[in-house]
């Protein structure tokens, strides 16, 4: 098997190059945030502060010779932007989907990550009409909870997904692993030619997607900020 690692800046050059697009969703207060900045910056967030729309973050992996761009989509488990999830899913490469396996919210996030599943599921799939690799994360096992091996393997199979991980955000168990297995999906589907959009103008069109998300978010920032200070006099 070969070995992914993270890169530094000063190690990136004469590299083949390509972008992968990961979305991590599920249902409010899973920890797809945490999750991200767990796996990107090591650290876990002390404050709870809800994803608005969606939010970007972006890694570097080494993959044998090959620089992998892994672009992450943090999308809000609002309701309110369910409407909007086929623009985000577009040209997606895999998923994380996560859900709270503790004690109090297992069986009712379990429930959204089935729903996050078949609206993912109806909306994009591989060339060969199957759907894109998810791996179905059962966060928070740092807490309190009475998931089994054998019970998170039901889950995966009822749901369909490529396979299934216990993990906790807060000290990063599980993570590298989940991961790594779904960088070995994708590599696997992209050499196999089953991504519907060819590599190059796929990796533009993301690129150029994540702008236009970033600077319709920068707007909504900039009404807010005109609304606050609307009145006021220097």
């Amino acid at each position: 098997m070969a070995s992914i690692q993270s890169l530094t800046s000063s190690s990136t050059q004469q590299q083949r190059e390509c972008l992968y697009k990961v979305l991590v969703i599920g249902d409010m207060g899973t920890g797809k945030t945490s999750l991200i900045q767990r796996y990107i910056h090591d650290s876990f967030p002390s404050l709870y502060k809800p994803t608005i729309g969606v939010d970007f973050a972006t890694k570097l992996i080494q993959y044998e010779d090959t620089l992998i761009r892994l672009q992450f989509w943090d999308i809000s488990g609002q309701e309110r932007f369910a409407n909007m999830t086929r623009v985000y899913y577009r040209d997606s490469h895999g998923a994380f989907i996560v859900y709270d396996c503790s004690s109090k919210r297992k069986d009712e996030t379990f429930s959204g990550a089935l729903r996050w599943k078949k609206d993912l599921d109806s909306k994009l799939l591989l060339d060969n009409g199957q759907p894109i690799p998810a791996i179905l994360l059962a966060n928070k096992s740092d807490l309190e909870n009475t998931l089994t091996t054998q019970q998170l393997q039901g889950q995966v199979k009822k749901g369909r997904f490529a396979s299934g991980f216990k993990i906790s955000v807060k000290n990063g168990d599980g993570i590298d692993t989940a991961l790594n297995s779904l960088l070995m999906s994708i590599v696997s589907n992209e050499r196999h030619s089953l991504y519907l959009i060819p590599m190059i103008q796929r990796d533009q069109e993301v690129r150029n997607l994540a702008s236009e998300e970033e600077e319709n978010i920068d707007k909504k920032n900039q009404r807010r900020i005109r609304r606050l200070t609307d009145g006021i006099c220097c």
